[in-house]
């Protein structure tokens, strides 16, 4: 399988795709509907990493499979972030979160794996801060 997957961190808050070259739409799919299982295990928000550095190639329908991804969400999954995303894939994304406001609230990009858990981090201290002030 050219998609792995699991979680990132002890906690179980944080999932991590591992996008290999040459991977195909029908390995993600397969994965996001594991993922999401694996979320709606758990009664707390869980974010999701996309690791895309080894990836060369995107498959031809990467819009509609984000969508169909983004859309069809475990409730409590919260936020993601496209780590190593080549200019193809980000240019691509932008123009995705033009298109959808949803979309652009629920991914970013970042450039290390440092980085993503950095934006995530930031996410979940504002959540908290949200739910500390009602």
């Amino acid at each position: 399988m050219s998609v792995r997957y699991g979680w990132f961190d002890e906690a179980h808050t944080i999932i991590l795709y591992d996008l290999e070259a040459g991977w195909q739409w029908a390995d993600l799919e397969n994965a996001i509907t594991n993922v999401d299982r694996m979320i709606r295990e758990v009664d707390y928000p869980v974010y999701t990493i996309v690791d895309t550095s080894q990836v060369n190639r995107i498959p031809p329908d990467i819009l509609s499979s984000i969508h169909w991804g983004t859309f069809n969400a475990a409730p409590n999954w919260r936020f993601g972030v496209f780590v190593g995303a080549n200019a193809f894939l980000r240019a691509l994304l932008n123009t995705f979160s033009r298109l959808y406001p949803r979309f652009r609230e629920r991914y970013v990009t970042a450039d290390s794996l440092e980085e993503a858990v950095a934006l995530i981090t930031e996410r979940q201290r504002e959540a908290s801060d949200k739910l500390n002030l009602q």
